[in-house]
């Protein structure tokens, strides 16, 4: 995680356990009524939490890790597809006979068929990703189901993961009422282990350093082929270059079985 995205959690964290800690001593000290606050306060944390981090999930809806105990890793690529970039990637997982996970994006699908066709032409799972990248967690039942119907028509057929299909929420928040809209129309919900930032725009070297800190047995990977301005996301095609050797190196096998 970048430094400034680290020291915004920090912050974050800070405020809400000193505004815990203060509602606590005030029912403690003023008022035993007022412990309603920090109880409040804890279950909108959990909540927040729930929503915001893709691998809290108590009712254990969302994929976020492989089984461990094969030294399997899995490379899942969001934001896709790009004209550029996507086909490079393509190309280098080609060479190298990986499989991979592309989380698709419909508006994108719709400019670039051609692409689709290659990524299950060539063995990939295609997954879901929404139409328009839009974060769904303070969304309607019908916008949500409409944006995963909308890209669902556009990716069609999508990859079957044990006679299921793959959606990955824009950015990994959800709610409630996507998972519910996911159950009824036969998806899992996947999140991913590890990101390695890819889309902040740093170097390859810099990639290969988050990635080699996080590899580790069962790690779902998550990297982008797309981004806001087409072209713009080669670090990840020369990351990938240095990092797929390395990961055999090591004795890691890269899988595209993510329930396994």
């Amino acid at each position: 995680m970048p430094l400034t995205v680290r020291l915004k959690v920090i912050f974050i964290v800070f405020l809400y356990l000193s505004l815990f800690v203060l509602s606590v001593l005030l029912s403690v000290y003023l008022n035993p009524v007022l412990i309603a606050i920090p109880v409040i306060l804890l279950v909108l944390g959990i909540y927040l939490v729930f929503i915001f981090y893709p691998k809290f999930d108590p009712t254990g809806f969302t994929l976020y890790r492989l089984k461990k105990g094969k030294n399997n890793i899995a490379f899942t690529f969001d934001d896709g597809p790009d004209p550029f970039v996507t086909p490079v990637v393509l190309d280098i997982l080609k060479e190298y006979s990986v499989k991979a996970t592309f989380f698709c994006l419909g508006f994108k699908a719709e400019k670039y068929p051609d692409i689709i066709r290659r990524i299950r032409e060539e063995g990939h799972i295609l997954a879901n990703h929404g139409y328009s990248h839009t974060k769904l967690h303070n969304k309607s039942y019908g916008f949500i189901l409409s944006e995963i119907e909308r890209s669902e028509k556009v990716l069609e057929p999508l990859s079957l993961l044990n006679g299921k299909r793959l959606f990955r929420s824009p950015h990994g928040f959800k709610n409630f009422t996507l998972m519910k809209i996911l159950k009824r129309n036969n998806y899992i919900l996947a999140g991913w282990t590890r990101g390695i930032w890819d889309s902040d725009g740093s170097e390859p070297e810099i990639l290969l350093r988050r990635a080699l800190h996080y590899l580790e047995d069962g790690v779902i990977f998550l990297f982008h082929d797309g981004r806001d301005i087409e072209g713009r996301g080669m670090n990840i095609a020369e990351f990938l270059r240095k990092f797929i050797p390395l990961v055999r190196e090591k004795g890691y096998n890269i899988t595209d079985n993510l329930s396994g």
